[in-house]
């Protein structure tokens, strides 16, 4: 029988999660972001992107 442990914890992180992490963060950090593709880092990225200024995306 297994002991229940730290390696039982759920770490799912959310797209909610992932769209609060990603708040602030600088261009290049959201590329490195996307090297890690998933669901939540699509949806959070999309986010990002979307309600980011034109200055931000240059």
């Amino acid at each position: 029988m297994r002991n229940a442990g730290l390696g039982d914890l759920d770490t799912t992180v959310t797209s909610h999660q992932m769209e609060h992490q990603l708040d602030g963060c600088d261009p290049m950090a959201c590329v490195l972001y996307s090297h890690s593709p998933s669901v939540q880092v699509y949806y959070a990225l999309r986010t990002r992107l979307e309600s980011s200024s034109d200055a931000w995306l240059q």
